[in-house]
């Protein structure tokens, strides 16, 4: 039981994001029906599995919300903030649920939100607070005229291993009973000839079974809403007639549904009187005029559509790091092809490593997560903050398609929180202010992500009152970050701004001032091997630039030799590749040399990194390029093309801002991994800074 219930639990998180999704754009346009249809179905999946699973107060608390969105889908209830409030608490408490926190706290809560939803359903909305807690609609939603009382038909053939995927089949019926009048009659004919043939842990029986009520044909399929895509499942509508109970004629019906063919106009003739056309419509399968009671499983229709399965993450990471050592073995019979130069191993070598290759690229597609798994977190915290400040704020995602490795994604999402959190807290203006400013009174923050090379890049950026430099130097200076005489750029200055304790807001609130967020960005960014940037124009807005990779495990590298130590440079910076003297680079005026025509600025990496020149007289310069910068690295030697699996540096060499890992290579040797994006910042840096002391 235990395995079917971490299985809902994980089940009940996606519905909630999903629930929360549409909350969110209800509160938007609450004359959406598709969307109060699309919260009704959620509400009433949490409640039926809640209950399977023994989380009674998560579908009684569920129960109540399905009433009112039932009440609001029948045009019965206008939709409210306060039913939005207490709809947004009653998941935040189901989060708390979920994970087993039941305390008096919790049911405190619990019994306050019982209350002020049942409140509601009462229609005492003069108790909840003033009239303009109710969300006008220029189209409200309609009633629906009143509902007549029908006959269905159901044909309920389960799946053999129903029980042990946690589904009960008296649960469903149950609930059916609930919405009416019910016949059922059992089918053995699946049962196995023989008892040795017989599984305790399988079900063999099918039903066909009569609901007289009011109910729609979607609240009956529903019911079968966790079982239908493996199980034959039809519902016939009989007839809108006829007063006669069912159970007054229960067995002339029941010999009729447990014949082997069930005849449905003799069925109906014995209900009522039939007044109107047959409309059947079926989950899996048409009905028609008779339901075939067989043994043979029915065939889905739609079998060329694509099957999703869902797997633990930590299965794909074990796939991930079979795989990073797929790739180091690889490495290792390559070195062995090469050092006893057999031509039949190379050859395998080189097939195994095409294989490798594409065996990565699929699993690093399934490692693959949307930006758009956050959205929901973004736009609630977007909603929930700007209430809280009283300001006005619409939160707009751009690009939410773009993906990124799960491990990165499940890192990035505090630093984005902080962003925004200081976006509405800092930057954006009061209603008050901006309309003094002549802006629109609703300040707008957008989260844009899009591809560039091999990296992802995230803009957030919002139209608020933006960065004054000079307030930042001036905190900078008063809390000793920088010396007063420091000469800073002005591209510098807003760069303060990640340094550890420095906030520029004196008051201390719930949601800022304590001299913590950017700082934590930063590092939680430069943790994912990242990159991040700080752009302001006083009185239009900020905008903050993360650059990122598109995975932090395997990637594709030159391997290069300096004296004796082994380099590797990321396959995606380099541009191109020459021979070069070491006389031309000696002679060469402010380390510059031209190749192609153009002038580029270079680095010597054996004086770099050995603390000397090359003895060599013919070395190899590799042009790298970041942000439309090139510069040349120079090695001794370009031994070729790797895929290398990235290991984190030990404590000594963390802090070490040249190298983004380490990899193993197939003899065994360790090579570092140059971060050639921050190699290229940190050089042109430099001569800024050289040029501006000149």
């Amino acid at each position: 039981m235990e395995r079917y219930q971490r299985k809902f639990i994980e089940e009940a998180k996606e519905l909630i994001s999903s629930l929360e999704s549409n909350l969110l754009e209800l509160e938007q346009a609450p004359d959406q029906t598709s969307t109060v249809e699309e919260i009704f179905r959620i509400m009433h999946s949490l409640k039926g599995s809640g209950a399977m699973f023994g989380f009674t107060k998560i579908s009684s608390l569920t129960h109540d919300l399905e009433n009112i969105y039932a009440a609001i889908r029948s045009g019965n209830l206008a939709v409210s903030k306060h039913l939005i409030d207490l709809s947004f608490s009653s998941l935040d408490l189901i989060r708390e649920l979920l994970k087993g926190v039941e305390g008096e706290k919790e049911i405190r809560r619990y019994n306050d939100l019982v209350n002020g939803i049942r409140s509601i359903s009462r229609h005492k909305l003069e108790n909840v607070g003033k009239e303009d807690r109710s969300i006008q609609t220029e189209h409200p939603i309609q009633a629906s005229s009143p509902a007549q009382s029908s006959v269905w038909l159901i044909h309920f053939d389960p799946y053999p291993e129903i029980l042990s995927d946690g589904n009960n089949p008296i649960y469903m019926f149950d609930e059916l009973a609930q919405m009416g009048e019910i016949i059922s009659c059992p089918s053995y004919s699946k049962f196995p000839n023989s008892f040795d043939d017989l599984d305790p842990e399988q079900l063999f029986i099918s039903w066909n079974i009569l609901l007289k009520s009011e109910t729609e044909q979607e609240n009956i399929e529903n019911v079968f809403l966790f079982v239908q895509e493996k199980s034959s499942i039809s519902v016939t509508k009989l007839t809108s007639s006829g007063s006669d109970k069912l159970s007054e004629k229960s067995n002339q019906l029941k010999e009729l549904l447990s014949a082997t063919e069930i005849d449905i106009t003799a069925i109906a003739e014995v209900v009522s009187k039939l007044e109107a056309p047959q409309e059947t419509s079926s989950l899996l399968k048409s009905a028609g005029d008779t339901i075939p009671i067989i043994d043979d499983r029915t065939v889905d229709i739609q079998e060329t559509e694509e099957i999703t399965i869902r797997v633990p993450s930590a299965k794909l990471d074990d796939l991930m790091n079979l795989v990073s050592e797929l790739i180091t073995a690889q490495g290792q019979l390559l070195t062995n092809a090469e050092v006893i130069k057999d031509t039949n191993l190379t050859n395998l070598s080189e097939k195994f490593e095409k294989l490798i290759r594409q065996l990565r690229e699929q699993s690093m597609e399934m490692s693959l997560i949307s930006i758009n798994t956050l959205v929901v977190r973004f736009k609630r915290l977007a909603r929930d903050l700007s209430n809280q400040l009283g300001k006005q704020v619409n939160l707009v995602i751009e690009g939410g398609e773009t993906e990124l490795d799960k491990t990165i994604i499940e890192h990035l999402s505090d630093p984005l929180l902080h962003i925004i959190r200081n976006a509405i807290d800092h930057g954006i203006e009061s209603v008050a202010l901006r309309e003094a400013k002549g802006k629109n009174p609703e300040g707008q923050i957008k989260i844009r992500a899009y591809y560039s090379g091999a990296e992802v890049h995230i803009e957030v950026s919002d139209d608020g009152k933006g960065i004054e430099p000079r307030e930042v130097l001036n905190t900078a200076i008063e809390r000793k970050i920088i010396q007063h005489q420091s000469q800073v750029s002005p591209e510098e200055v807003l760069k303060l701004l990640f340094k550890p304790g420095f906030s520029t807001k004196e008051e201390v609130s719930e949601y800022s001032g304590r001299g913590v967020g950017m700082d934590v960005v930063h590092r939680k960014i430069n943790d994912l091997r990242g990159d991040v940037d700080i752009f302001s124009e006083p009185g239009l807005g900020t905008k903050i630039l993360i650059k990122l990779p598109l995975t932090l495990t395997i990637m594709d590298g030159m391997l290069t030799e300096v004296e004796e130590t082994k380099y590797i440079v990321p396959i995606s910076s380099v541009r191109k590749i020459f021979e070069i003297n070491l006389d031309e680079l000696k002679n060469s005026f402010n380390n510059l040399v031209t190749l192609d025509g153009k002038q580029y600025p270079f680095l010597l990496l054996a004086k770099e990194f050995e603390g000397k020149l090359s003895t060599q007289a013919v070395l190899q310069l590799i042009l790298v390029e970041y942000e439309e910068v090139r510069m040349g690295l120079v090695v001794d030697r370009v031994v070729g093309e790797r895929q290398v699996v990235l290991k984190p540096l030990g404590a000594s060499l963390k802090s070490n801002k040249l190298f983004s890992g380490g990899s193993i290579l197939g003899d065994g040797e360790i090579a570092l991994v140059l971060d050639t994006n921050k190699l290229i910042k940190e050089f042109t840096r430099s001569s800024k800074s050289q040029n501006n002391d000149e």
